[in-house]
Parts: C-alpha cells; structure tokens; sequence
C-alpha cells in the first residue's frame, strides 16, 4: 500500500495495481489525487482537513482489505490504457511535419 500526499508517486503506483491511500491539504492536490486514483478504479482520496483518525484508521483498512481487487483491476485496465497511450503518440508523431 501507498501512503501519500503526492501526485507523482500515485500515477506510478495506481497503474501498477498498488492500493493507495491519498492524504489531501488542499482543493488542487484533491483533485489531482481524485483522478490519479479514479482512472484505475480507486476512491483513497481523504482531505487532511475534515477527517478523523478514526475515519482514516477505517480508510486504510478498507483499502488494504481490496487491495487483491485494486490489482486485479488494474492488470485488467492497463493494456487498454496502454494501447490508448500508444495510439496517442502515434497521432502526435504522425502530425509533426517531416524534414
């Protein structure tokens, strides 16, 4: 499991089939972490704010306890992410001009 309050380090993990519980400060890190984690089926977002131990006491067990789920999701998930991600360069590279 992922612990964290970064972006960087939940795109990396999320794909990779990695349970991630995202600690939030603010409304842009939300935001940020909500999709990081929403693209590969998570909902770990807690906003530092507003939530209690309690509240991330049960967060973290109620992630580790589907992390078997989060990875058999994203293994599911990733060669479609994949193959629109090459598709995607492919595009890119074919609209820069020659020469």
């Amino acid at each position: 499991m992922l612990v964290t309050s970064r972006y960087h380090p939940a795109v990396f993990a999320a794909p990779a089939g990695v349970p991630i519980l995202a600690l939030t400060a603010d409304a842009y890190t939300t935001v940020k972490l909500t999709g990081a984690l929403g693209a590969w089926g998570q909902d770990g977002v807690h906003d530092l704010d507003i939530v209690t131990s309690d509240a991330l006491s049960d967060a973290f067990d109620r992630i580790a306890s589907t992390s078997a789920a989060t990875r058999k999701t994203a293994g599911q998930a990733f060669p479609a992410a994949r193959a629109r991600a090459a598709a995607w360069w492919d595009r890119v590279v074919a609209a820069i001009p020659a020469g």
